[in-house]
């Protein structure tokens, strides 16, 4: 799932919404057209794919909660008649800020031709460390992450011209790993000496 930088352009009826895809690469070859009522199946049901269709392409839509609020994810399927019975199109996902987009789209509700403009904002990604038990986060601090990448002499790697031992960079973020695993385990060792005095 790529989220590129594409610029939706949404205009308004009274029952539908017509969405226009502009990227460097591609420009939609129709405005889809979407009913709100969708809109309104989509909040009593988030998380939810509904998939609806216009003009022989398709759109996915979901609504996520994320990082950064909640998301209208929409990934559009462009196609397009190549002859001889087959067909040619490209894949296309925009995320947009779904409070901005529903107060957009009501607002548009009595201007005709109004139109609004987003680009697709990108996925924020975070690192996130799961431990199913006691015993595994003891023994990733006692290990560290080095373990996981091996030792002796590392993987050279090339960016830019620049060689970089992939060890040392992998050391850079492994002690600030695990300082933290040190600190989570000291606080349950405190927490689990407190409960049983």
């Amino acid at each position: 799932m790529m989220f590129d930088s594409v610029l939706v352009k949404v205009s308004c009826s009274e029952e539908l919404l017509y969405l226009h895809t502009i990227s460097r690469r591609h420009k939609s070859p129709y405005r889809f057209a979407i009913l709100r009522d969708t809109l309104e199946q989509l909040e009593r049901e988030p998380g939810r794919q509904i998939i609806v269709a216009d003009c022989g392409c398709y759109a996915a839509l979901r609504l996520t909660r994320a990082l950064d609020g909640e998301m209208l994810v929409i990934r559009f399927s462009w196609l397009q008649s190549a002859g001889a019975d087959s067909l040619r199109g490209y894949e296309e996902w925009v995320r947009l800020p779904y409070r901005r987009f529903h107060e957009c789209v009501e607002a548009g509700t009595d201007m005709a031709g109004w139109n609004w403009s987003q680009l697709s904002v990108p996925e924020k990604v975070t690192r996130r460390f799961e431990f199913h038990s006691r015993q595994n986060l003891h023994r990733r601090a006692g290990t560290g992450l080095q373990a996981q990448h091996g030792s002796g002499g590392g993987n050279q790697l090339k960016r830019g011209g620049i060689e970089q031992d992939e060890q040392d960079a992998v050391v850079a973020s492994t002690g600030r790993v695990k300082r933290i695993l040190l600190q989570l385990t000291n606080c349950l060792d405190t927490s689990r000496s407190s409960g049983s005095a």
